[in-house]
């Protein structure tokens, strides 16, 4: 088993930013992979485990089953416009 970890947030930020996240959560394993081209792979994954908004909109898009970690109102938003909470 493979875990994919996609940056949405690509701010030098480190308070916000996803690669200095995804950079932490990978350090010295061997099955967590951090992947820059997010749109490649990320139609071809089988589960999404999503706390970004634009994670939601796409995991959506290519009808991708998704697990929501909802953390603003946005994403609370969306995931309720579509009957999802």
């Amino acid at each position: 088993m493979k875990i994919y970890l996609f940056s949405f947030n690509t701010s030098n930020s480190i308070n916000e930013s996803d690669i200095l996240l995804n950079k932490e959560l990978a350090k010295d394993t061997d099955f967590i992979i951090i992947n820059e081209n997010v749109l490649d792979k990320f139609k071809k994954m089988d589960l999404i485990i999503c706390s970004r908004f634009h994670a939601h909109v796409l995991s959506i898009a290519y009808n991708i089953p998704f697990i929501s970690i909802c953390h603003t109102k946005k994403v609370f938003n969306l995931v309720n416009s579509i009957n999802l909470e």
